[in-house]
């Protein structure tokens, strides 16, 4: 899998399209911290894969470049439940998929976004304003309308859901200043939707998940 630059600024764009963040919005599990990240010392240490990814995508880059791979990327592990049992998914996901990661400022929020795709696609996104955030995942399919926000709604190829659970642990709160250095940890339980399977009947979806990600802020040109 690879990343599709023009996939992960379509999501970007998507995630801002977004209804602002409601910090009256009920959730059943909802914190934000600052400080140290969990695991941290582990997340530094790359995989094969993420030195392969360093390799492949900073070529065109200076190592530190602020929009290099080995600055901007995460860790992404996630269970996928379908009619309530966990199902098969990508195993790279079991171990810790990695994602690049794209932090840019607009006006008062920063958005977080880690997204790969290509025939499709997965991404996790976050929006900070001040000392309240939000978190999102959404899935995509090529050319297949598969997913239904709800029973009765039309079939789509792109399913965005919000997080019903969710808890950040982030090194600092961000500014909205640029090239910010970002560093966090997310876990997080999705709202359900629905995905058609092969014997065309709707099955009740959600995801459970968790993210590393580190990232230097840029500044959003949309």
């Amino acid at each position: 899998m690879f990343k599709s630059i023009a996939f992960s600024l379509y999501i970007f764009l998507l995630i801002i399209s977004c209804t602002n963040i409601d910090p009256d919005e009920a959730k059943y599990f909802d914190t934000l911290q600052i400080g140290q990240i969990p695991n941290d010392i582990h997340f530094e240490n790359l995989t094969e894969r993420e030195k392969k990814m360093t390799e492949i995508l900073s070529v065109a880059e200076s190592e530190n470049g602020k929009g290099a791979f080995i600055n901007n990327r995460s860790r992404i592990f996630l269970n996928k439940y379908k009619n309530d049992t966990i199902a098969k998914i990508d195993s790279s996901f079991i171990t810790g998929a990695p994602f690049p990661c794209d932090c840019f400022v607009k006006n008062d929020t920063t958005y977080i976004n880690m997204s790969m795709g290509l025939m499709g696609g997965i991404s996790i996104g976050l929006k900070i304003h001040n000392d309240i955030f939000e978190s999102y995942y959404l899935e995509y399919a090529d050319d297949v309308k598969q997913y239904k926000s709800t029973v009765h709604s039309e079939f789509s190829d792109l399913i965005l859901v919000k997080s019903k659970r969710q808890n950040l642990i982030i090194n600092q709160l961000p500014n909205q200043q640029l090239n910010q250095d970002l560093r966090g940890y997310l876990s997080f339980s999705s709202k359900k939707y629905y995905q058609s399977n092969i014997t065309n009947k709707l099955d009740t979806v959600s995801i459970v998940g968790k993210a590393y990600f580190k990232c230097k802020t840029l500044e959003s040109t949309q």
